[in-house]
């Protein structure tokens, strides 16, 4: 698959397109095909190695996305495959493919595009104007 890879912390110019090995869920995993993803000051963050928990370089960074639920692990029961499902993985999220435990079903009458910004932007957004 292809995916957005921190190859080193820093710039922007940090962040290239790779070929990378698809991921393989766990029994408490889904994996979702990446519709939209979101991108935030985490995700900046992380890019340049200063966000908690940061893995070394090479990794693909992202909080959070919206997609296709493809497969569910034995363990989750609340998403099948073919479900529209954002999705919250902490890093992960900027690659065309995503195993991650932490996702939900896209309220009807939500598009894809609204769902991915709707996680660490449309929390901080009630900060940003009390």
């Amino acid at each position: 698959m292809h995916a957005a890879v921190v190859e080193r912390h820093g710039a922007p110019d940090r962040l290239k397109i790779f070929e990378w090995p698809d991921p393989v869920p766990k029994a408490d995993e889904v994996l979702i095909r990446t519709k939209f993803i979101g991108l935030n000051f985490a995700d900046l963050m992380q890019r340049a190695g200063v966000y908690p928990r940061t893995p070394k370089p090479p990794f693909i960074p992202g909080l959070e996305l919206s997609g296709e639920v493809l497969s569910a692990g034995s363990c989750i029961s609340h998403l099948q495959p073919g479900d529209r499902a954002v999705a919250y993985p902490i890093f992960g999220s900027h690659a065309f493919l995503c195993a991650t435990g932490l996702a939900t079903k896209i309220p009807d009458g939500m598009d894809f595009e609204a769902a991915a910004a709707l996680g660490v932007g449309g929390m901080t957004a009630p900060y940003a104007n009390p």
